[in-house]
Formats: C-alpha cells, structure tokens, sequence
C-alpha cells in the first residue's frame, strides 16, 4: 500500500489508507471457481444482494472467474469495507467451501476495482442492500488487527459514477 510517500513518490504513493474515501459498494473478486454449476450457485447466493457480477478477462466457461459489485446499506469507512467484505466472504465460505476462492485484496478503500472487459457476461442482481450494521457485528470480534493478512491466509478517478449508474 506505499505507505511512505518520500520513499514513493506521487501517483506511486496514491494507494495509502488514509486517501481511501468512503463508498456504499461493497466489491469482491472471485479468483476460483470449481466450474460452470458454482458459479450457478454462487449467483443464487449473492442474487438476495443488490448489485452486479461480470466475468472477468481471463474467465472460461470451464473455470468462470468473477467480479460483485453489491450495494451496502449506507456509506462505508475503510476499515468497514475490510469487515463487510470479510463477513459476507465467510458466510459464502460456508456454503460452498472449496468451490470457491476470493481475493480479498479488493475489500480496502483505496484499492482501485476493476470495470469489465469487452465481451465480460453480466448478471444483474435484484435483491437488497448489504446490511452493514448487520453484518460487521458478526465479523468484528473475532477478527485480529491485522484482517488482510487472516484474508490472504484463508482465501489463499472514479469509479464512483459508474458504479451507481450500475446500481441504479
């Protein structure tokens, strides 16, 4: 996260924490899925939520590979976005074990989500908003300071416009 901006200079230091803005979008990248029928069930899952999902670039009919936008309940801080995203990563975890696997490195404030690629597949998500004061009480007390870390361990401009033109 170049943290140091006299070590990283400019645009290179542009991912810090403290430059991440609150947003009222919770995203998610689906490094894995075990084929065609979990991504099936993964967008049962998540089709309570209200949002988008597009296959990523490099995504195959064999070994589909995703990205969620979902819509959060109100705006969220940094370090909410981290829970949320923990949170509803655990609770997916819990249905489809190893079907599936998330980048979490997604779930911070100042890390840039990518947009779709020509030729990505979309799939509109009509349920409701993610309820955040929900679901960061179940996620909080048991995650250490150091949530990125517990994430990767177990999962082994703006963008703002286009993301509630999405979702609206």
């Amino acid at each position: 996260n170049h943290n140091d901006p006299e070590k990283y200079p400019g645009v290179q230091s542009w991912r810090q924490k403290h430059l991440g803005g609150r947003r009222r979008w919770q995203p998610f990248d689906v490094d894995y899925l075990a084929g065609p029928e979990s991504l099936n069930e993964l967008l049962m899952i998540v089709g309570d939520y209200h949002g988008i999902a597009y296959t990523t670039a490099n995504s195959t009919k064999e070994y589909p590979r995703i990205r969620l936008i979902l819509e959060t309940s109100r705006e969220m801080k940094y370090e909410e976005s981290e829970l949320v995203g923990a949170a509803l990563e655990e609770k997916i975890y819990e249905q489809m074990g190893e079907r599936i696997k998330f980048d979490p490195s997604v779930y911070p404030g100042a890390q840039p989500s990518y947009l779709p690629t020509v030729g990505s597949e979309r799939f509109d998500l009509k349920g409701v908003a993610l309820e955040v004061d929900a679901l960061i009480p179940e996620i909080e007390p048991r995650q250490p300071k150091d949530l990125p870390k517990l994430l990767i361990n177990k999962a082994r401009g703006s963008y703002e416009n286009w993301i509630t033109d999405m979702l609206s």
